[in-house]
């Protein structure tokens, strides 16, 4: 196994019938850098999707240098989600990206953005 860590892009579609927004997807994270491609056609609410828990386990493994989604709802519409998952990435060192905000966030600044919209959705 090669000790170099792996860009990985995300990607999840709801349905089969959303492969052109799944190619869009891959194109845009191919783009970007993503060495990588990982995917899930399924629902966000779903605990089974295998690519993304894969994805949680090369996190463990710190295999990943850099996880590149076009949204954050490719990962989930679900804030405790999110949270466990910056939790993760914190852990592993593994930096994060989301292209449709244009730039590289650390941990720290999405863990705060995911907090203050946690205090906003609860007023």
């Amino acid at each position: 196994m090669s000790s170099e860590k792996k860009i990985v892009g995300y990607a999840r579609v709801q349905k089969t019938a959303d492969s052109n927004d799944l190619s869009q997807q891959v194109k845009l994270l191919k783009e970007a850098g993503a060495t990588e491609i990982m995917f899930d056609i399924t629902s966000a609410g779903q605990p089974d999707r295998p690519q993304f828990n894969k994805l949680l386990e090369m996190l463990k493994q710190s295999e990943v240098k850099e996880i590149i989604v076009t949204d954050t709802s490719r990962l989930s519409r679900s804030l405790s989600v999110l949270k466990n998952f910056l939790n993760y990435l914190e852990s592993s060192k593994t930096s994060f990206r989301v292209l449709g905000q244009g730039k590289r966030m650390t941990v720290h600044q999405t863990k705060f953005l995911m907090n203050v919209l946690e205090v906003l959705l609860a007023c």
